[in-house]
């Protein structure tokens, strides 16, 4: 009897042992399920724990053993080429001209523009924009090694769009705006923009950019007649193209004879168009070749009935006129060097400042 009663003591005890043991197990699957579920919050939150808690996990379940690849980012050397890459082909990048964005625009950039990166800082990279550092986000930008770095010119131009502005006889319509520039209609036009330095008669610059913008017609026609100099050997010397309105106005300030500067507001400059060229003519040596006065030179000299003149500045004065008014320009007696597009107010007068610009690499 007391061996049977020892015997069922034991049973009871092995199956309350079990009974232990199994809610052990179903407590020690609840608690790991609860960590897994930590693991997974923290996923989101702490992408360095991911990789630790992943890659503890796969040592535990695999008997392979296996190393993290670090992943580095790629090194640059520069100079080397970057495209612009935006979400809608219809935006632009901006340049500006320190590295953040509290810095002034300086132009925009369009999509898929090939550019040269000169180095980096924070979070901008560093170009080389028309002869001034200027920076771009790093964030639209990826590198791009299938160009040779310097190997990409940008040309500007406006969004071509109809504006209001007055016409010849000073209604108000509708006129549309084509600028473009001057390198993509004919790139062997010379250029020297006065007002993009400070060799001119204010003495300051009043261009940012060294760029001659025109209008698109406009600059077809000043093909044409470089085609027609070039044949004697001459080319194009372009002093002043396009002119944003505020420049205008401020150049009225310091000189006030509406006969050299335009009055802004009875009779704002066709340069305001984008429509009128002050010019000159240079040699097959690229020397300049005699005139009646230097440029923007504002007295009676540069008058075209100037008595004062030599007979070669008469010359080729007269040279220059004929094949300009054959291609389509008018002459202004007052300034030997400047012309106007016989078509002038089919252009509206604009202020486009030059952060207008976009820049792209296309040219047409």
């Amino acid at each position: 009897m007391i061996k049977i009663l020892k015997r069922s003591r034991i049973k009871s005890l092995k199956s309350t042992i079990i009974h232990i043991f199994t809610v052990f197990l179903i407590l020690c699957g609840f608690l790991l399920l609860n960590s897994c579920g930590a693991f997974e919050e923290e996923q989101v939150n702490n992408p360095k724990v991911t990789i630790e808690t992943t890659t503890s996990i796969t040592n535990f379940v695999t008997t392979a053993e296996t190393t993290p690849v670090e992943t580095r980012p790629e090194k640059v050397t520069f100079p080397i080429c970057g495209k612009v890459k935006l979400s809608n082909q219809f935006d632009w990048l901006n340049i500006r001209s320190g590295p953040g964005t509290s810095y002034p625009m300086m132009g925009k950039l369009a999509p898929d523009t090939v550019i040269t990166l000169t180095g980096e800082q924070s979070n901008f990279y560093v170009l080389d924009f028309l002869g001034s550092q200027s920076y771009v986000s790093k964030d639209y930008i990826v590198i791009d090694r299938s160009h040779e770095p310097f190997s990409t010119e940008l040309y500007a131009h406006v969004t071509s769009e109809l504006v209001m502005s007055t016409d010849e006889q000073k209604k108000e319509v509708e006129l549309l705006d084509t600028l473009v520039d001057i390198r993509t209609v004919d790139p062997t036009i010379q250029t020297n923009i006065i007002f993009a330095t400070d060799q001119n008669f204010t003495g300051k610059v009043q261009y940012p950019l060294n760029i001659c913008i025109i209008q698109k017609d406009t600059a077809e026609k000043l093909k044409v007649a470089q085609e027609l100099f070039q044949k004697d050997g001459y080319s194009i010397l372009i002093y002043d193209a396009y002119r944003p309105y505020s420049v205008s106005v401020a150049l009225a300030e310091i000189e006030k004879n509406p006969i050299y500067i335009a009055d802004p507001i009875n009779n704002p400059s066709r340069h305001n168009r984008g429509a009128s060229i002050d010019m000159s003519l240079v040699d097959s040596t690229g020397k300049e070749i005699e005139m009646p006065s230097p440029m923007h030179t504002f007295d009676q000299t540069s008058r075209r009935s100037n008595p004062g003149m030599s007979e070669e500045a008469r010359r080729n004065m007269d040279y220059m006129t004929d094949i300009m008014i054959q291609c389509g320009f008018v002459k202004y007696e007052w300034e030997w060097w400047h012309f106007n597009d016989d078509n002038c107010y089919d252009y509206p007068v604009t202020d486009h400042y030059y952060y207008d610009f976009i820049f792209s690499n296309s040219i047409d």
